[in-house]
């Protein structure tokens, strides 16, 4: 624990040396863009072309009070005053105000294709205007498809799918 202590120590006072630090980004653009000396010490999300609706529903007081009254409080949540997240688009979640976060927290299907993507949601569409659910019980298709597709990216004689 004294050498991991000692070692942040090294790396904090390191940084200082270099003058003000500057974001990670994969282009020099972004970090052009996002420099914290050029927002007073503020980082800022690149622009992002789309607005959500305007929000409706309940407030997050509100939402909050109905939370305490019909949830067991094992659902619990992180913050002071949790984000009320009334929208998604692509990396990016919207509160009730409009404002919008880089959804640094998101499972599985928004990390590898973000909230709402336009192919996704056509995909979707296109699948529950043929049939909403099927079963192993019956014949369709696109079980049998998936599952020759899939077999086809396995190595060597692993070719059947549980």
């Amino acid at each position: 624990m004294q050498k991991f202590a000692s070692s942040l120590r090294r790396l904090t006072t390191d940084r200082n040396k270099f003058g003000p630090c500057r974001l990670r980004c994969f282009s020099q653009l972004a970090e052009r863009q996002s420099t914290v000396e050029s927002t007073g010490g503020v980082p800022i999300i690149p622009a992002f072309d789309y607005s959500p609706p305007p929000y409706v529903g309940p407030t997050a007081d509100e939402i909050l009070r109905k939370r305490k009254e019909f949830l067991s409080p094992s659902m619990f949540y992180f913050y002071k005053k949790p984000l009320n997240v009334v929208h998604g688009k692509m990396q990016y979640l919207f509160d009730e105000n409009g404002r919008r976060y880089l959804d640094g927290f998101g499972g599985i299907a928004t990390v590898n294709c973000g909230h709402c993507h336009p192919e996704v949601v056509q995909a979707i569409i296109n699948q529950v205007n043929t049939i909403q659910h099927s079963t192993i019980l019956y014949l369709n298709h696109c079980i049998a498809d998936f599952a020759a597709a899939l077999a086809d990216k396995l190595p060597g004689e692993l070719k059947v799918l549980m």
